[in-house]
């Protein structure tokens, strides 16, 4: 980039000597009437202006490249971070991929549960006068559930399906 800066430097000098000479002419010319030394002195205001301008444009460049820095070390972190992204993708799909096709492939091949393999047993246990009191123990200690603890929930819940219902009874 052309350095801006000193070539600024340079025109404001030489905008403040052409001034100053205006300013002389002004004193010792002969002009009765001051229309050279103004149009003189009006020129070197207006060259000052227009390096004002010039050095409020130098500015926003600088402001430009150093954003145009800025973007750039954004972008390159985000090719960065997307890189990685990547590369963790590749590396844990397949193994995921695995593990959930292996999972599926268990859950299927997993025999259902048919009740009817249980029929003749469920007909014995019925017909031997079957007490569900009997294995109480057994099936709190397997749901970790205790009947009077929840005994009064219990009564609650039928009170309040009973109370919804219409009961009719056949004499």
């Amino acid at each position: 980039m052309v350095d801006i800066k000193s070539n600024l430097d340079r025109l404001e000098d030489r905008a403040a000597d052409f001034y100053k000479r205006g300013q002389n002419d002004e004193l010792s010319s002969s002009d009765t009437s001051g229309d050279r030394q103004r149009n003189a002195l009006q020129t070197a205001s207006d060259l000052r202006g227009a390096i004002m301008d010039i050095s409020n444009l130098r500015d926003a460049i600088v402001e430009r490249d150093k954003l145009k820095l800025d973007l750039e070390a954004a972008q390159d972190n985000v090719a960065r971070a997307n890189r990685f992204k990547i590369m963790a993708m590749e590396l844990f799909s397949n193994p995921i991929k695995a593990m959930v096709r292996d999972e599926m492939a268990s859950y299927w091949s997993a025999p259902l549960f048919d009740i009817s393999e249980y029929e003749d047993e469920i007909k014995e246990i019925a017909a031997g006068g079957f007490d569900i009191g009997d294995y109480e123990d057994d099936i709190r200690d397997a749901v970790d559930f205790n009947l009077s603890d929840h005994a009064s929930d219990i009564e609650d819940i039928c009170r309040d399906v009973l109370r919804a219902t219409t009961v009719t009874l056949d004499v």
